[in-house]
């Protein structure tokens, strides 16, 4: 297992690193990186999605390592909230056992290195143009994509030419299988899923075994639980 300490596969697979596969990808507001090859599919899906008058950003493209851990660590200090499944009841935290903790986290964020946002394959997307309107600010909660929800049009659309054009993204969390449903997460699909079989256990504890973030110990308890139940799930 030491060999994959310096492996580029291991580098690349859990965020350390980004890779001369990465590419800068514009927006009107700011800029992201995504896999090189995601590049021109994901210029189509927004040119489709703009032919059909449906506005398409993205709020979250790859995402390192450290940006995980920061998310992470930030949420078992209580700087950063941790919300209940209700998406609006915030967890208090002085209440919960550090297992408790570590499962409400991982019910909506993934342990530093396991993110699917560190391929460059996977986006957060949403429909700029109610949030400009009113200067609103995007929450990325699942009541912005339903049908009362200013990102609902976006995903009806995207799903209506997923389904005519068998389009080569997805949302691979629209199910709850120990983490929550996310509406806004896109993956791109022939990418995503070669990533996904390539990281085995043995990365998986590797990279536990190269982290250091807060709680990391409960993890390490139980680490096949762990990544059986929040990291194959999609």
């Amino acid at each position: 297992m030491n060999s994959l300490s310096s492996s580029p596969l291991f580098n690349f697979l859990t965020g350390r690193e980004l890779t001369s596969q990465m590419k800068r990808f514009r927006t009107d507001e700011s800029f992201y990186f995504c896999h090189q090859e995601v590049e021109e599919p994901l210029n189509e899906l927004q040119k489709n999605l703009r032919a059909h008058g449906i506005e398409m950003e993205v709020a979250s493209g790859f995402r390192s390592y450290e940006q995980q851990e920061k998310i992470w660590n930030e949420k078992v200090e209580g700087i950063r909230p941790i919300l209940e499944r209700d998406e609006k009841t915030v967890v208090d935290i002085n209440r919960c056992s550090e297992i408790e903790i570590v499962e409400k986290i991982l019910y909506f964020s993934a342990i530093p290195g396991c993110s699917r946002h560190h391929w460059g394959t996977d986006f957060d997307f949403f429909d700029p143009t109610f949030y400009k309107k009113n200067s609103q600010k995007l929450l990325l909660i699942n009541s912005e994509y339903e049908p009362l929800g200013p990102n609902y049009p976006l995903v009806s659309k995207f799903e209506e030419l997923f389904q005519k054009q068998h389009h080569q993204f997805y949302r691979p969390y629209l199910i709850p299988r120990g983490v929550a449903r996310e509406e806004w997460h896109i993956s791109f699909r022939p990418l995503a899923d070669q990533f996904m079989q390539l990281f085995s256990l043995e990365i998986f504890l590797k990279n536990l075994e190269e982290s250091n973030f807060h709680l990391k110990k409960i993890i390490l308890q139980r680490p096949k639980y762990f990544y059986k139940k929040y990291f194959l799930v999609s």
